[in-house]
């Protein structure tokens, strides 16, 4: 067993607001709001997808509400979060979570 808890990205009336993928390398967002105020930094870069290439303006900081396997409310830092509006999901990467001694658990 992991000495960390899990989390859990809740849902919200039958759609995920934000989805753990394990097929990504940076967590992504589609909406400005999401942003911790003062955090975003505009930084043009290019992003491939499975669809093709694309821009994103720059990256921030993110604070998900999760809650924990043992129901309490914990807030996580997402750091380097880039900006995709044309993105249809919010995407958080796996892998900073495993390295960290977390179990990914998808039900």
């Amino acid at each position: 067993m992991s000495k960390y808890q899990a989390f859990y990205l809740k849902a919200g009336k039958g759609n995920y607001e934000w989805v753990s993928d394990s097929g990504t390398n940076r967590h992504i967002t589609n909406a400005f709001k999401d942003f911790v105020p003062g955090s975003f930094v505009k930084n043009f870069c290019q992003v491939t997808m499975g669809n093709g290439r694309t821009l994103s303006p720059g990256h921030g900081t993110v604070v998900l509400k999760s809650t924990m396997s043992d129901g309490k409310e914990k807030l996580v830092n997402l750091l380097r979060v880039i900006l995709l509006p044309q993105c249809p999901l919010k995407l958080v990467v796996n892998s900073p979570f495993v390295r960290k001694g977390c179990e990914i658990k998808m039900h």
